[in-house]
């Protein structure tokens, strides 16, 4: 899944979220707090359950069904210049006021059961 490029101090007010992509383990979600940018996951790999309407609360996300608080794959700062992190199923470009996420190659869908080969 493509992301389009966001400008995020145009989309993007202190204390709001934004959802970018599908809530499954691809989909991100935004949540500014000042002049930074947390990039949260929106599903929760333990129980399944969407983290999109979770509060954001001492730099965590909790899940609603077990209470497991996610931290944040990355933390984008709107005064810095050029930065570039990796989240498990993304790369992350913000450069010129501008976030770009992209999906690594090699992911595939949660959905899929693993293939377990017998042992020898």
């Amino acid at each position: 899944e493509e992301f389009p490029p966001l400008t995020l101090e145009k989309i993007l007010d202190d204390g709001k979220n934004y959802m970018l992509g599908k809530s499954d383990h691809l989909g991100i979600r935004l949540h500014r707090t000042q002049k930074k940018v947390s990039l949260y996951p929106r599903l929760c790999a333990h129980a399944g359950a969407s983290l999109d309407d979770s509060p954001c609360r001492k730099g965590k996300v909790r899940c609603a069904w077990h209470g497991k608080g996610f931290a944040p794959y990355a933390i984008v700062d709107l005064r810095a210049g050029t930065q570039r992190f990796t989240t498990p199923y993304h790369r992350v470009l913000f450069e010129n006021g501008v976030l770009t996420v992209k999906q690594k190659e090699a992911v595939r869908p949660v959905t899929q059961n693993p293939q377990l080969e017998a042992a020898a």
